[in-house]
């Protein structure tokens, strides 16, 4: 009887061939590791020597895992980032237009110059104005409200014909994109610092015992990580709390290139900046309609808004943007708050398996930012106007934190200091004055610059 030959091994795809070979010796598992169940506690994670730099899988699609990728290809090492892009629907981030404050720091980490941002389409709008909100009065939110300090807020309460806002810096930072834009130049961006996009049809899991991803399985093949930052798949075992916001349904379209963005308030949400707001369960097809009579175009999509959060990091999964919370857009914050949680990230991530003093930190701070903007969404729907989509908002809890702000803001036109705010201070002046919140008259004390 003849010898029997053994198979010949799998034919790997080049790039999972590629990411096994470049797998320090010292970080491979033994064949024991290997070959017991990933719920058997034998993990990676436990053999991870503190002086080599960890390897990252990132999940996910769209904006936010452009943004991620930049951010970790500027952190790791060649050869320690793959990026799997399973397919997934349309987010608001993809749409988002605005700017703010942190993203100049955000570009400077990752290397994007200011020259190419404004090739990009990249400007300082003069602003958002805001109609029927809740009156029939319009109020602008200038570009630059976050250099609106307290005197300045006290002048105009003493008299509202003068402006609220400082002359505007014309070598300020842009405040505006246009997403599509934006999504070209980070992606032409992401190819030069060397990250590959790999788009998979299926992922699979295999979990560890502590619910940390073992293992993606991509095209039928295993591949390992000491790290998966997840931006859109939803891969964290942190379990999904529930997040309501106002807007449960977007339609999108192309923001009008116009120096300022309109806002409008009605009875079926908002209209504004190229993009409509629903209520929850608002039935697609109608708010379909409803865009095409408001706007006079066909909408590009219609996307509904995550109305939960998880913790950021959870076991070896790290989760940002749409994995982790999705503010309502009608704060377009979502820029924001992926650019702020790359930046703690590029602090925060260790050569070696963290502390659990750590992430236990880098997860206050992250909730701390999303509960801002949460606060930040629920001022600007907390107005009496009619309307079942108001209606409804009005019927949203109200935060602590909010509510201090409001009574604070009510009787002495002052704000409580707020740790990891994603807004700044003079933007919720401006906010809040304009929504009517703010004392008849500047507080006395504030004027004699007696108050804490």
């Amino acid at each position: 009887m003849g010898s029997i030959r053994a198979p010949p091994p799998p034919i790997l795809p080049g790039w999972v061939a590629r990411w096994r070979r470049s797998m320090p010796i010292s970080r491979r598992a033994s064949p024991r590791c290997r070959t017991m169940p990933p719920r058997s506690g034998c993990t990676r994670v436990q053999r991870m020597p503190p002086e080599v730099p960890p390897r990252v899988i990132l999940v996910g699609d769209g904006t936010a895992a452009l943004l991620a990728a930049a951010a970790l290809a500027r952190m790791l090492p060649p050869g320690h980032l793959i990026w799997l892009a399973p397919l997934t629907p349309p987010a608001p981030i993809d749409h988002c237009a605005r700017l703010w404050p942190v993203a100049e720091a955000f570009h400077a980490r990752i290397g994007l110059r200011p020259e190419a941002l404004a090739a990009a389409g990249a400007h300082r709008h003069s602003g958002e104005r805001f109609e029927r909100w809740p009156g029939p009065t319009p109020w602008d939110l200038p570009a630059d409200a976050e250099l609106i300090e307290q005197p300045q807020l006290d002048a105009w309460l003493a008299d509202r014909r003068r402006p609220l806002a400082p002359a505007p810096d014309p070598a300020a930072p842009p405040t505006r994109i246009d997403p599509d834009a934006y999504a070209r130049l980070l992606g032409a961006h992401v190819a030069r610092l060397g990250v590959e996009r790999r788009a998979v049809p299926h992922l699979g899991i295999e979990r560890r015992s502590d619910g940390g991803i073992a293992r993606l399985v991509a095209d039928g093949h295993g591949v390992e990580a000491d790290w998966v930052v997840d931006v859109s798949a939803g891969l964290s075992p942190a379990p999904l709390r529930p997040a309501p916001t106002a807007t449960g349904l977007i339609a999108i379209g192309t923001a009008p290139r116009e120096p300022q963005t309109r806002l409008r308030a009605a009875a079926f949400g908002w209209i504004g900046g190229g993009m409509a707001g629903f209520a929850p369960g608002t039935d697609p097809a109608a708010a379909r309609r409803r865009f095409r009579t408001e706007a006079a175009v066909e909408p590009r999509a219609i996307a509904p808004v995550a109305q939960g959060r998880r913790t950021g990091w959870a076991a070896n999964v790290v989760s940002l943007g749409p994995a982790a919370f999705v503010p309502d857009p009608v704060a377009r914050l979502d820029l924001a708050l992926v650019q702020s949680g790359l930046l703690r990230l590029s602090t925060m991530l260790p050569a070696g398996a963290p502390l659990g003093v750590e992430i236990a930190e880098a997860n206050r701070r992250g909730e701390s930012e999303h509960d801002a903007a949460a606060d930040y969404a629920r001022a600007l729907t907390t107005i009496d106007r009619e309307g079942a989509f108001w209606t409804a908002a009005a019927a949203l809890p109200v935060s602590p934190m909010l509510a201090r702000r409001l009574d604070l803001f009510a009787r002495r036109g002052r704000l409580p200091p707020v740790e990891d705010d994603p807004v700044p201070p003079g933007q919720w002046r401006a906010v809040l004055a304009g929504l009517g919140h703010a004392p008849a008259r500047p507080d006395p004390l504030a004027r004699a610059g007696l108050a804490a």
